[in-house]
């Protein structure tokens, strides 16, 4: 009967480190996938005030801030942080993570949902020949739009 026990708690601990294992898997695909995405039919929004706040440099790159679109209302927001290449033009989306930004709700009212954490795996592009502008993405049904910022990383 113990050796019965014993089995079924091994069984049970080996499933939960798989789940887990599995888990922090996808988290690791998701956010170390840098996808190249067309955005000849998405609109140019320049009316955007955005600030980068951190930008820290290691094996992976993050990029962490905010961004508002003005003239935008209360709604879930499609956003990502996105780099174009200065030379090709190319436009690679980055995984974000939106956040709520309550130290920036006063000034921007009532919208507090556009702070954003972007996380890259720096081998998945050439920032030691290349330089990149950071650009903003809002992704909508009929397309998206599309505006870029004056700052910029990588050696170009």
């Amino acid at each position: 009967m113990k050796t019965q026990k014993k089995c079924i708690v091994l069984v049970y601990f080996i499933v939960w480190m798989a789940i887990f294992l599995f888990y922090f898997v996808i988290r690791f695909v998701e956010f170390s996938s840098v996808k190249e995405i067309d955005t000849s039919g998405y609109m140019t929004n320049d009316n955007v005030s955005y600030e980068i706040e951190g930008l820290v440099d290691s094996k992976n790159m993050f990029i962490s801030g905010y961004s508002y679109w003005y003239g935008d209302v209360e709604r879930g927001l499609h956003f990502t942080v996105a780099l174009r290449d200065m030379t090709t033009g190319e436009i690679y989306e980055i995984p974000t993570i939106v956040q709520e930004r309550d130290d920036q709700k006063e000034k921007y009212s009532p919208i507090s949902h556009f702070g954003f954490v972007a996380r890259m795996n720096k081998k998945k592009l050439d920032l030691d020949h290349r330089k990149y502008q950071v650009c903003f993405i809002d992704k909508i049904s009929d397309g998206g739009v599309i505006a870029h910022s004056n700052d910029y990383i990588g050696e170009g």
